[in-house]
């Protein structure tokens, strides 16, 4: 289940899972600390990594890291 607070005047607002910052529901990236918001594929070796992780939990790739 997800908290939404709504002490924003700008809209629902959420946690980052990789760092607690705040983020917005339809952010796709953290602003804070870069951990990407959706289910991400690691570029490495396909697998399918959880919101908020900034390494792929198979290989270990890191997944913030500019291509």
């Amino acid at each position: 289940m997800t908290t939404i607070l709504y002490d924003d005047p700008d809209g629902p607002k959420d946690f980052c899972p990789g760092c607690r910052g705040y983020v917005h529901l339809e952010d796709d990236f953290c602003g804070h600390c870069g951990a990407p918001l959706r289910e991400t594929v690691c570029p490495s070796c396909g697998h399918h990594v959880r919101p908020g992780m900034k390494f792929c939990t198979k290989c270990g790739k890191n997944l913030l890291e500019k291509k």
